[in-house]
């Protein structure tokens, strides 16, 4: 039986083709290399780099087109409940019955834009994952190694991406889901909306492949992750919507690590071990050499960041003092950190990164994300310094 375009299999079923589209890109890249192999002069504008652009262009055309369909048939499905009729002194009243029917198409392109804002953080996840993908694929396809060397590496490589991207889109659905029990303010939406999608531009984008080789780049997806994506995703304050979606799982993910973010000092101690701890160069060589282990880091700094911005931005009024403390205490040793790479004589990380690529990193570490909570930690006094005034207020 065919699922109807507004089915919850639809979702599981675009991820199956999408599946299906990766497997074909580097099958056929590794068929193509070992058949008939572009010779190296040609660059990238060779005939197998067209063929898998085809392909891309037509699945992601096939799936805009499931995407349409399935919108078109949320959008305009209650079209007819309630239609709007024009009674007899030409006011519009709504009911069931009546021959004049007013349609309203500026509330259903209304509708349609609200749907699509819904499904963008997600959309573009999948779209940097399929754009990296095929830049990957071009890249080994205009140097055509050897067969067997092509295909165990790009899918080892590619796995780890393949989780974040799920993890992303998999989080905003299930956010739009437990949306329908809890409704969310507008801009708690468009909060998490924006925290998603700046994760995915970082995690899947080019600048997770800039960072492979360097320092600086690395920094700034770090300096993302933390100081933008985390505290996006506290003001957002999407768990009730999770918890609505997920049930008694995510209730009790929940009850686990409330104590950390109800005491400010203790989640930047973590946040603060984590970060030290990634920047060692036994550590950062580890990130660099396995991709698992570059998941992992991210995971670690998100997870890390997002309690030290909820016990710090959400603290009860009798921790706003702590808060703080934890927000300058955050703030030096990360300053420090960035002045020790950008001061170093010498690179720290051996040969992974040039001494100019570090300091860059230093500063990128010590200026943006000094900022950030410079202005977090002068919100939360402005707040703290507040409540103490209108307890002293006379009455």
């Amino acid at each position: 039986m065919k699922p109807a375009p507004t089915h919850a299999l639809q979702l599981p079923f675009g991820f199956i083709v999408w599946s299906v589209w990766f497997v074909a890109m580097y099958g056929g890249l590794a068929v193509g290399c070992a058949l008939a192999p572009p010779p190296p002069a040609a660059g990238a504008l060779t005939w197998l780099n067209g063929a898998l652009a085809a392909l891309t262009v037509l699945t992601c055309g096939w799936l805009l087109g499931r995407a349409r369909r399935c919108w078109r048939a949320a959008t305009l499905g209650g079209r007819n409940a309630g239609p709007v009729r024009a009674d007899g002194g030409g006011r519009a009243a709504s009911g069931g019955g009546g021959r004049h029917r007013l349609r309203r198409p500026a509330a259903r392109r209304l509708a349609a834009m609200r749907v699509a804002l819904r499904l963008a953080p997600g959309a573009l996840a999948a779209a940097a994952q399929m754009a990296s993908a095929w830049m990957a694929a071009a890249q080994t396809a205009s140097a055509h190694g050897p067969l067997p060397a092509v295909p165990p590496a790009v899918a080892a490589d590619s796995l780890p991406t393949l989780l974040v991207a799920f993890v992303l889109a998999a989080g905003w659905f299930a956010y739009l889901a437990g949306a329908r029990r809890v409704p969310p303010r507008a801009w708690q939406r468009r909060a998490l909306g924006a925290a998603l999608a700046i994760g995915a531009l970082s995690l899947l984008g080019p600048i997770e492949r800039w960072a492979q080789p360097g320092a600086a780049a690395h920094m700034l997806q770090h300096m993302l992750l933390i100081a933008v994506v985390a505290p996006l995703a506290v003001l957002a304050q999407p768990w009730p919507q999770w918890q609505a979606a997920l049930g008694a799982g995510a209730r009790g993910v929940w009850r686990t690590v409330a104590p950390a973010v109800r005491r400010p000092l203790v989640a930047a101690a973590l946040h603060g071990a984590l970060i030290w701890m990634w920047h060692t160069p036994r550590a950062y060589g580890l990130a660099l050499e396995n991709p698992w282990w570059h998941v992992l880091e991210h995971a670690s700094f998100v997870v890390s960041a997002w309690l030290f911005w909820h016990a710090v931005l959400r603290a009860a009024p009798r921790e706003e003092a702590r808060a703080l403390l934890a927000l300058f205490l955050t703030s030096l040793h990360t300053g420090l950190l960035g002045a020790l790479l950008t001061f170093a004589r010498a690179p720290l990380y051996a040969d992974a990164v040039s001494l100019a690529d570090q300091q860059l990193a230093g500063l990128i570490m010590w200026v943006p994300g000094g900022g950030a909570y410079l202005a977090a930690a002068a919100w939360c006094g402005q707040r703290w310094l507040h409540r103490l005034w209108r307890r002293r207020a006379p009455d």
